[in-house]
């Protein structure tokens, strides 16, 4: 598609270091490999990031280390199996496994976060990649092919701020529709067990005395 003036195409290989992450040792599962001071963050850890990875629950020893590769804080992380394009931006050093893609950028005029979020909207477009297997999964190759409409760095700048009030304002949506949701469960649940503990309809008789009390001394005055 034609792009507004001054902007531009570019693929990720082009823009920086676009790499598969490494967990060369086998079985994966090798105790040795883990409880040491470095993070090992997998395809779970990038899904539930919302955009930054801030969290681990792994780390791998000096062994892990040596048969790996520790990424840097501000690397981009994307998956590229069981979840197709889950992106997360890395928040501390963390080594991660070939199920994962860093990409670090190396063009001052290009923001990783920019990167990030047109990620998540070729998504859908990546998983048409995959086969259709039980695992889903593309390869790096892939990844190298996607074009990126570039704006000027400013421009980049302003985009990203917009998107970040707009999915601010979405976030507080879900959570008040997440809140009302459990209290509606808790109501729901009530109710059951007042309708089966015979506190429902004593509470509704209750009420129908109330009212024809009311509408008699309504009638009297």
């Amino acid at each position: 598609p034609k792009l507004p003036e001054r902007w531009g195409w570019a693929t990720m290989p082009q823009l920086g270091e676009l790499n598969r992450g490494k967990s060369k040792h086998r079985p994966r599962n090798d105790k040795k490999l883990f409880g040491g001071p470095f993070p090992f963050i997998q395809t779970g850890q990038v899904r539930e990031s919302e955009g930054t990875i801030t969290k681990y629950s792994q780390t791998y020893s000096e062994f892990g280390l040596q048969q790996s590769r520790l990424w840097p804080a501000g690397t981009l992380c994307i998956t590229i199996a069981a979840n197709i394009a889950e992106t997360g931006v890395l928040k501390f050093d963390s080594c991660f496994p070939d199920s994962v893609v860093g990409f670090l950028i190396a063009d001052d005029e290009v923001t990783t976060r920019y990167v990030e979020y047109f990620i998540r909207t070729a998504k859908e477009k990546l998983e048409r990649f995959a086969p259709a297997t039980a695992q889903k999964n593309i390869n790096l190759e892939v990844l190298k092919a996607v074009a990126i409409p570039l704006p000027p760095y400013a421009e980049q700048i302003q985009i990203i701020t917009e998107v970040d009030r707009h999915l601010s304002i979405i976030r507080e949506i879900t959570s008040t529709i997440d809140t009302n949701l459990i209290r509606a469960e808790h109501l729901r649940q009530s109710i059951l067990s007042q309708a089966f503990s015979g506190n429902l309809l004593c509470r509704n008789g209750a009420k129908h005395q109330q009212s024809l009390q009311s509408k008699s001394e309504a009638v009297i005055l």
